[in-house]
């Protein structure tokens, strides 16, 4: 078993902890490791969690209809358009098509705040910004009954 180099986390596992999470997570990023649940999701909501701030879509099992399928009835949503991939690199048509395909899979039933995942960088292009939040403001809105 490789150690981690930092002194807590190693303090940790040798304790019998939890083991080191930037581990696992370059696990995960390497394919290594093969969820079979959304990590926490359950526990949370049993919890008494209302709501899960922020989604990031790239992470392993996040995919955004899963999400809403296994847990839209039991907490709310915030976030879930990604901050890299199309929104930083592919063009406005397909910016705004992401962004639609998010609120798609989150905003039935109730309990989704469209949002991007993190905050934008400074070198995505303007015109995915503005599209992203005009697929918002279009589609994101939840109408009333009245």
């Amino acid at each position: 078993m490789q150690r981690c180099r930092c002194r807590r986390r190693r303090r940790r596992q040798e304790r019998g902890e939890a083991p080191c999470a930037a581990r696992n997570s370059l696990a995960k990023r390497r394919g290594s490791v093969r969820p079979t649940r959304t990590p926490f999701f359950d526990d949370l909501a049993d919890l008494g969690v209302a709501a899960i701030d922020t989604l990031q879509p790239d992470a392993v099992s996040l995919d955004a209809e899963r999400i809403k399928r296994g847990w839209g009835g039991r907490l709310a949503f915030h976030g879930g358009v990604g901050t890299g991939g199309i929104i930083a690199n592919g063009t406005t048509a397909e910016a705004q098509a992401e962004a639609e395909r998010v609120i798609a899979a989150y905003m039935p039933g109730g309990g989704y705040a469209f949002s991007p995942a993190h905050a934008l960088q400074d070198d995505t292009p303007t015109g995915n910004v503005l599209a992203i939040y005009d697929a918002g403001r279009e589609a994101g809105r939840y109408r009333s009954a009245a």
